[in-house]
């Protein structure tokens, strides 16, 4: 995706997303985002390996180290950051989008645990399909982890479907959502 297709993209996901929540906004990550950005996932990965018996430190390293590979990756994918503000301009989410192909690829997204239930996830992925139809995708792919019920619900509930993944023993659930 070329700079000026990723900047369409995000004026639209921005004007899409007010028809939804009038409160939030979504803009291109800049370099203050990812401190932020990295504290989320840095929690996430905490919590996740923590159910391993891992002390604090030997989590925080490993989901640190993590957290790069997972940003390296993302590029190579071709995927987007955006950052998800709230009326204040306090960061309440990243989007983490590829663009490039007929099926767009939600490559991540995180809300913050405690604005979480309140509607914007819902918010974004509404959002995000209208921008998809609007500029002809032909679908939405995305993977939720398998102990993320929360998320696949919701992405259920904005009519993602599950679908026969690469790998039958990852530990994601493969969606998508048909536009044509």
């Amino acid at each position: 995706m070329n700079k000026s297709d990723s900047d369409a993209i995000g004026h639209l996901l921005t004007d899409n997303l007010l028809h939804y929540r009038s409160d939030l906004a979504i803009r291109p990550e800049d370099d203050a985002d990812i401190a932020a950005h990295r504290a989320r996932a840095g929690i996430e990965g905490v919590r996740h390996h923590a159910a391993f018996g891992w002390d604090a430190a030997q989590c925080e390293a490993l989901a640190a180290g993590q957290w790069q590979a997972q940003r390296h990756h993302y590029r190579a994918l071709g995927g987007r950051h955006w950052t998800i503000d709230a009326a204040d301009r306090a960061c309440v989410g990243h989007l983490c989008l590829a663009t490039a192909d007929a099926v767009w690829r939600v490559i991540d997204i995180g809300i913050d645990a405690d604005r979480r239930g309140r509607g914007i996830g819902s918010a974004m992925m509404r959002a995000l399909r209208d921008v998809a139809v609007e500029r002809g995708a032909m679908a939405i792919a995305l993977s939720v982890a398998m102990d993320n019920s929360r998320a696949a619900a919701l992405y259920r509930r904005c009519g993602y479907v599950e679908v026969p993944g690469d790998d039958p023993v990852a530990p994601y659930r493969a969606m998508r959502l048909s536009l044509a």
